[in-house]
């Protein structure tokens, strides 16, 4: 990788991992978010939540986005034994539920609780998985008056616990929320870079809400106003051999298709910066696809995250560094697409 070494926030980064913002109540995220733009410029927030931090005149109209919900779960009822029942929040697997610490999101705080399953001798005859629908969250208490005395009651959103066993030494962060805290952080960080070398065209920095419950921030974005073009920010799961070795543009997801000028240019970019670059077709939805309803060319710039949608996701900061030095790069050459310096 080429270039002079980075001075990089990382305690923003866990400090955006440690808050928890579940699809549908993002607030405290969105709160950390906003408190970093407003020190680069104003941020606005939608009647959805979404939040957007515009500047510069012109055209094209260029966004970046990033989404700062992350997967979880829903109480939907608490047990006579204080037990409490859930529902998945977004796409979680069944298969990692049992045994998993989880955080109940209450406005006293959060509550720690795990999600309790029997032991293998006392399920004989039981199937070895259980789903959602038998497991239920114990928070150490007897009854249901304890954990409604916690703070607990229906509905309230429920985040996986983060492991804070400090990663540094192997040069990666792990936790919840990797998808996709790791680009609302990237665009802070832009920002403040684009602000410092303003061009000819007009840029949103767009930071949206329920992603994971389909989309529906971007949906709405997309709706209320017109981009040219958009770099979608996200989390790609991927083969062991991609993850630490650059970045990733999906050409291809479920919903949407990358633009194939903006991924010449993009990959040039790259290129130019020394950067390794994986083109991947991959399965599920993005927010590139809101967008590209509306008329939108959009590109998706991914890091590579390993056990994605669990709390133990993990990403390598040289691939979060190549992530920050492809934005840079991409905001230095925004001028070269097509309408730039174009009026109205």
């Amino acid at each position: 990788m080429t270039g002079e070494p980075m001075t990089v926030d990382w305690t923003l980064l866990e400090q955006l991992l440690d808050t928890p913002g579940p699809s549908g109540w993002e607030e405290p995220v969105a709160a950390v978010v906003a408190r970093e733009a407003e020190r680069f410029a104003p941020v606005r927030c939608d009647g959805l939540g979404n939040l957007r931090a515009s500047f510069g005149a012109g055209r094209p109209h260029v966004a970046f986005c990033a989404h700062m919900d992350e997967v979880g779960l829903l109480v939907v009822a608490v047990d006579d034994d204080g037990a409490v029942r859930f529902r998945p929040l977004g796409r979680v697997d069944e298969a990692i539920l049992p045994g998993r610490h989880v955080r109940i999101v209450t406005p006293q705080g959060l509550v720690p609780g795990v999600i309790g399953i029997a032991p293998p001798h006392l399920r004989e005859g039981e199937p070895t998985l259980a789903g959602w629908r038998e497991l239920a969250i114990d928070v150490g208490a007897c009854s249901r008056r304890e954990t409604m005395d916690l703070g607990v009651v229906p509905p309230q959103p429920v985040v996986f616990a983060r492991d804070r066993e400090p990663r540094r030494a192997v040069h990666a962060v792990i936790g919840k929320g990797l998808d996709d805290r790791v680009g609302c952080f990237l665009l802070l960080h832009l920002l403040g870079h684009a602000l410092a070398h303003p061009l000819p065209l007009t840029l949103h920095f767009l930071w949206t809400v329920q992603d994971e419950i389909g989309l529906r921030g971007a949906a709405w974005a997309g709706s209320e106003s017109r981009f040219d073009y958009l770099v979608q920010w996200d989390a790609v799961a991927d083969a062991p051999e991609i993850w630490g070795r650059g970045v990733v543009l999906r050409v291809r997801d479920e919903g949407a298709c990358s633009d194939l000028e903006l991924l010449r240019w993009a990959s040039e970019c790259a290129c130019r910066t020394g950067i390794p670059v994986h083109h991947r077709v991959t399965g599920g939805q993005s927010e590139a696809r809101a967008f590209q309803d509306r008329g939108t060319r959009v590109v998706s710039v991914n890091v590579a995250v390993t056990n994605i949608h669990s709390e133990t996701e993990m990403v390598a900061l040289s691939d979060v560094e190549s992530l920050l030095r492809l934005g840079e790069a991409m905001i230095a050459t925004l001028h070269t697409l097509p309408g730039a310096g174009a009026h109205g």
